[in-house]
């Protein structure tokens, strides 16, 4: 169980919300939801299905009406961990909302680190990562990185004032998942230890 009830990880694609939910999950006893799962899941289509049939706007709406529905929900949610797209929390208070919902942390990490952990998903399936198709991973190698380095650091500068409102920034970069989950986990056990002596 978490000390601090729910916790959530937002940032961008790469950044690794989704494996170190689980982990997080695991470590802490907790549950795991993922809101682009959650959503595919409603709708019945994948992310870049709704991205290409209806549109950026639309699939924000969704993720918005998601967040809200969580906040209200009976029971509460509670000891869970919630891994968010990387665009949700960038989109007007949205970032305020999740941090009603729990512990808000961003898995902070560089455009080159980010461009690494991508490319070889996104050679493998395209339709992963639909915001990242100005980047075209079908070209040789080294120009597809420097596209989708180029992209993600576009989606970084536009994003950060949002993410870094979130409780906890944690750096990411040189580090395993796991030792990334375990840092976490000591700040939060600390951060409850201090509010109860």
């Amino acid at each position: 169980m978490s000390p601090c009830g729910n916790i959530v990880l937002v940032g961008l694609s790469g950044a690794g919300k989704t494996s170190c939910a689980r982990i997080l999950a695991d470590l802490l006893d907790l549950a795991v939801l993922d809101s682009d799962e959650m959503i595919q899941a409603e709708t019945g289509r994948s992310v870049a299905e709704i991205f290409s049939q209806d549109g950026e706007a639309h699939f924000r709406a969704l993720e918005r009406r998601l967040i809200e529905k969580l906040l209200v929900q009976d029971p509460p949610l509670q000891n869970t961990v919630l891994s968010v797209g990387g665009g949700l929390p960038a989109q007007g208070d949205n970032i305020n909302l999740l941090k009603k919902i729990g512990f808000t942390v961003f898995l902070n990490a560089s455009p080159q680190t980010l461009a690494g952990r991508l490319h070889d998903d996104l050679s493998r399936d395209h339709s992963l990562r639909p915001l990242l198709n100005k980047a075209n991973c079908k070209e040789d190698n080294d120009q597809a990185n420097d596209k989708l380095e180029a992209r993600l650091t576009e989606q970084l500068a536009a994003r950060r004032k949002y993410y870094e409102e979130a409780h906890l920034v944690i750096d990411t970069d040189g580090k395993s998942k796991q030792n990334i989950c375990l840092e976490i986990q000591t700040i939060i056990i600390n951060k409850a230890f201090e509010t109860t002596h």
